[in-house]
């Protein structure tokens, strides 16, 4: 098997990256949200995480959300919404149920029809304190 890429695939393995990529940060904004609802500092469980096998560079990234840094991640949330709905599209096309994906596309496009759309993907962490009233960043 070859390691070219054709444009095809090439486009499809972004698809798949940016699936991951983006569950991951919604994961994480729902995280810190639930944490903080459930009386769970989101800076000791940023510091649990990170010692773990679950951090990496996105988790960091939506991590210093909580000290008011935005910009870890430099992709338009309303981007990533478009990504995901062809990844969504893609899973249908090829006859998969994307329970996950639907469910982080739906994480985006709430963000993104709160006003978050042209921000970068950290703003997932702005949505949920405007979905919950919780505040917990600076």
């Amino acid at each position: 098997m070859s390691t070219f890429l054709t444009r095809s695939t090439g486009h499809i393995v972004k698809l798949l990256n940016n699936f991951i990529a983006q569950a991951i940060c919604t994961a994480t904004a729902e995280a810190f949200t639930v944490g903080a609802k459930a009386g769970i500092d989101p800076a000791e469980l940023v510091k649990v995480i990170s010692a773990g096998p679950v951090n990496n560079g996105l988790f960091q990234a939506m991590a210093k959300t909580l000290g008011g840094d935005f910009a870890g991640l430099k992709f338009e949330l309303d981007n990533a919404r478009k990504d995901l709905r062809y990844y969504t599209h893609l899973a249908e096309m090829v006859n998969v149920p994307s329970f996950v994906g639907e469910a982080v596309h739906q994480s985006l496009s709430t963000a993104s029809n709160l006003g978050f759309g042209k921000e970068y993907v950290p703003s997932l962490v702005k949505a949920q304190e405007k979905l919950t009233g919780i505040k917990y960043t600076l």
